[in-house]
């Protein structure tokens, strides 16, 4: 069928060529339309960084979104109408991706609230997709900082409740506070939400809630808001930043308990304890000042390389002095489990020769480096992220994803590698760690609920099938022609 096709038009010359493009036309406009109608993502990302809010994650419900909701200064800016407004205001950002609320999901964003005072404040909530529209709050539930009536003004809280009819359903729980900054996290387990400031999870919970009473709640969103009668921002203050949202299998470790957790961690290298210490709320390296060594600690599971997943771990290596860093490690499972450092590939930020650098690369068989690349940076502080798609690795320290990586490998040469583990330490010439100035800190997996045996040939997104969205990636390059001269395109 194929060959007749083709020998019809090419018997049809020029006639069956324009017939052929208008086909094809179609197809690609059925695949962009397929394309924008994708499932819900596993990893939503959002760093407002590029001054513009991501209109395919945010819609924004203000008089002036262009006035009052900004993204700005590498975050996003909370106004309000100040006294514009005679009633309380509330400026919100709306997340478009629907979560049913049987899926488990790992919601966290940083926030800062430093301006807000007297019954005003940021918070996260979760809105019943069903009665709430994009500007009117029915049915939800929040996590939030900042002052609220009846305290006094100045007194700050922690504060989380549960509405219905926009009304709350028991008195809202507060807490007293002296923190105007921080992280939100809501975790979904089962239904049942757990809201907190300090972790994911029941063990770290403020409060918790479920959605009974709600009305037909199937699926929730997230939104961003910021509460005043006056104005919720004065002096560009307060704002959110890192918003993330994760779906599937989730590990996450925000060494907050004093204590190397040994369901998720086994230690490496040859630091002595108390050279690697989960202290002050982080993962803190030192040295003895004089070892020439590197450590840390590593996942105790296994990761199949056809599975796609995503890690995420905070970092500062600000005492790190010449010739150490901290370090994000993928190693093969076959060859490194017995505290080898055979064949991996690293994502580091240090010092070499009193230079600060970004340094990326990849060993075969004991440290024959095959890939290495190596960029001066001023910045000592900040995230480390590897994405598995289909076993292609992007690593990163913007971001999740091949759009964001500062290198790309794969485990082409390695012996028989089908699993790989994660390491996240420190490396040293000299010091690591100076007056507890070194850490990991919040680090974060996400796995993907189903695994690609084999990548085909034409899977253009990763995504392991070939599918009309691969067919749009296609069509954006279509009669795209290069040659020159250019009328040899078309002879």
């Amino acid at each position: 069928m194929k060959s007749l096709v083709a020998f019809e038009f090419m018997r049809a010359g020029k006639r069956g060529v324009i017939v052929f493009n208008i086909i094809i036309l179609i197809l690609g406009s059925l695949c962009m339309e397929e394309l924008a109608s994708a499932q819900t993502p596993k990893i939503v990302v959002d760093d407002f960084n590029d001054g513009i809010l991501d209109s395919t994650i945010w819609e924004v419900c203000s008089s002036d979104s262009s006035r009052y909701m900004i993204e700005n200064n590498g975050r996003l800016e909370i106004h309000s109408a100040g006294v514009e407004l005679s009633g309380p205001c509330h400026v919100m950002a709306n997340s478009r991706v629907l979560l049913p609320v049987n899926q488990d999901f790992y919601l966290k964003v940083f926030f800062n609230a430093a301006d807000c005072d007297d019954n005003s404040g940021v918070g996260l909530f979760l809105r019943n997709a069903h009665t709430d529209s994009k500007c009117f709050i029915d049915e939800g539930l929040y996590i939030a900082n900042g002052n609220e009536d009846p305290e006094p003004a100045g007194v700050r809280q922690w504060i989380a409740a549960k509405l219905i009819d926009f009304d709350y359903v028991a008195p809202p729980i507060k807490e007293k506070t002296s923190a105007s900054s921080g992280t939100f996290y809501i975790t979904n387990k089962g239904g049942t939400f757990y809201l907190s400031y300090r972790g994911f999870g029941q063990e770290n919970a403020f409060a918790a809630f479920t959605t009974e009473g709600w009305t037909n709640c199937t699926e929730v969103f997230v939104c961003l808001a910021g509460w005043s009668p006056y104005q919720v921002l004065s002096g560009n203050g307060s704002y959110f930043d890192n918003f993330s949202l994760n779906t599937g299998t989730f590990v996450y470790d925000g060494f907050n308990d004093g204590v190397i957790d040994e369901k998720i961690w086994v230690r490496t290298g040859s630091f002595p304890e108390r050279y690697v210490a989960e202290t002050n709320g982080r993962l803190e390296f030192r040295s003895n000042g004089s070892e020439d060594d590197s450590g840390g600690l590593r996942t105790k599971f296994l990761l199949p390389i056809t599975q796609d997943f995503h890690v995420e771990v905070s970092f500062d290596s600000s005492a790190c002095s010449t010739n150490s860093g901290i370090i994000l490690v993928v190693h093969n499972a076959y060859t490194d489990l017995g505290d080898s450092f055979s064949e991996h590939f690293y994502l580091s930020n240090g010092s070499i020769d009193s230079e600060r650098v970004w340094l990326a690369g990849k060993a075969v068989r004991h440290e024959k480096l095959v890939f290495e690349r190596i960029e001066l940076t001023t910045v000592n502080s900040g995230k480390l992220f590897v994405t598995n798609n289909g076993g292609i690795f992007h690593l990163s320290y913007t971001g999740y994803g091949a759009q964001n990586a500062f290198a790309t490998v794969n485990t082409d040469g390695w012996t028989n590698c089908t699993q790989v583990f994660i390491e996240i330490g420190g490396w040293t010439g000299y010091e690591v760690l100076a007056g507890s100035g070194s850490y990991l800190d919040d680090f974060s997996l996400t796995v993907s609920e189903v695994t690609c045996t084999q990548r085909p040939a034409m899977d253009f997104n990763g995504d392991c099938k070939v599918d009309f969205k691969d067919l749009a990636i296609f069509m954006q390059s279509w009669l795209q022609c290069n040659l020159d001269p250019p009328e040899a395109c078309w002879q």
